[in-house]
């Protein structure tokens, strides 16, 4: 499955910007990955932009993530009600999150270098962070 599939299966208004520029600008390999503690099981995924990527391609997903009402798909189970996004740095990481009324759950986003972290827990994402470096 590529990114492209990935993407648009849970959060399908994620890359649809009606451009294409999105869902153009990343590779189609990722990783998925989980990340498990006390609180639950939590996804995440990493992906690389292509080296043709449009330079502002972060601002564009930053809006594109954060409007999207589709956000929840990433969780296994309901993480409940959202707070608003806030910004943040993870192991030197500027990130950008939101936290849930489920414990443990909070969407968490960054790019190291030019590759784009998301993790559906801070502590997923931290370690995902750890594991690049």
């Amino acid at each position: 499955m590529t990114f492209n599939q990935f993407s648009s299966l849970l959060v399908p208004d994620f890359l649809n910007d009606g451009s294409g520029t999105l869902s153009n600008s990343f590779n189609p390999l990722f990783t998925f990955f989980t990340y498990t503690n006390d609180k639950g099981t939590w996804p995440g995924y990493i992906v690389s932009l292509r080296s043709n990527a449009v330079s502002d391609i972060k601002d564009r997903v930053k809006s594109s993530l954060e409007a999207s009402t589709n956000i929840k798909n990433l969780y296994l189970t309901d993480p409940g009600t959202a707070v608003v996004w806030k910004s943040g740095s993870a192991e030197g990481v500027a990130t950008r999150y939101s936290t849930y009324s489920l414990a443990g759950a909070g969407l968490n986003y960054g790019w190291l270098n030019d590759t784009l972290v998301v993790s559906t827990s801070y502590a997923g994402f931290q370690e995902a962070l750890k594991r690049l470096k």
